[in-house]
């Protein structure tokens, strides 16, 4: 009838009668998201929540999905940007955004491990600074410059290696995954904090990595590289 033939013209002329086929994608591509202490480098047990940002729009990909021994793998079935909030109980929350660009004629480089570290409860004096996230490699050293104003002369530098009096590094760093962490504990110095690429990788092989500076109450998050 013209009813219905004028039905299904202003159906299609308004785009409601259209299906957009999905971009092709890698079958069982996944995102596996570690969790590690950032003092003792333990597995944690945390909850993961990880969505995918696409303009203005949400699609939650995952809620309150558990760690197992540290680990939890999420499916996903599309390129984009995804962001990643972890939460544990007695833990410092934290949360970063990955990109995902996989190639459908090479699925075998698809795959994603991200490694978190998340502080424990920190003490009022203390600011921790933590080098994480990302497919970290183990040749990057996080340090800091600590420097007396009064006597500029009086510097010194503190690594995984090396501690100074205003900073120190909670434990022996050598299974994290590439993570490190330092403990700022006195305020009569200023510090400049910086990573240094020891081997000379290309900074291009590293995905997503930061530092997280935390007071025990509020991140700050400085992206190491995109």
């Amino acid at each position: 009838s013209n009813s219905l033939k004028l039905y299904c013209h202003e159906l299609f002329a308004s785009g409601a009668g259209a299906t957009t086929t999905p971009e092709p994608f890698c079958d069982g591509a996944t995102v596996q998201v570690t969790v590690v202490d950032a003092v003792t480098f333990e597995n944690v047990y945390a909850w993961v929540d990880m969505a995918l940002l696409e303009g203005t729009s949400v699609t939650v990909v995952a809620d309150d999905l558990g760690t197992y021994y540290g680990a939890a793998t999420i499916g996903i079935s599309s390129n984009g940007v995804y962001t990643i909030s972890v939460s544990a109980s007695g833990y410092i929350s934290d949360s970063d955004e990955i990109t995902v660009s996989c190639d459908v004629n090479d699925c075998g480089n698809c795959d994603h491990k991200v490694y978190v570290t998340l502080s424990p409860k920190i003490q009022d004096n203390t600011i921790r600074i933590m080098l994480g996230w990302g497919e970290m490699p183990n040749n990057w050293d996080l340090k800091t410059l600590q420097t007396d104003l009064s006597n500029p002369s009086l510097d010194c530098v503190t690594d995984f290696e090396n501690s100074c009096e205003g900073t120190t590094s909670p434990t022996d760093q050598a299974e994290s995954y590439g993570a490190e962490t330092l403990d700022v504990t006195n305020d009569d110095y200023v510090y400049l904090v910086y990573v240094k690429n020891s081997c000379g990788v290309p900074y291009d092989t590293v995905d997503a990595s930061h530092i997280t500076i935390t007071d025990g109450y509020n991140n700050k998050i400085g992206r190491t590289t995109d």
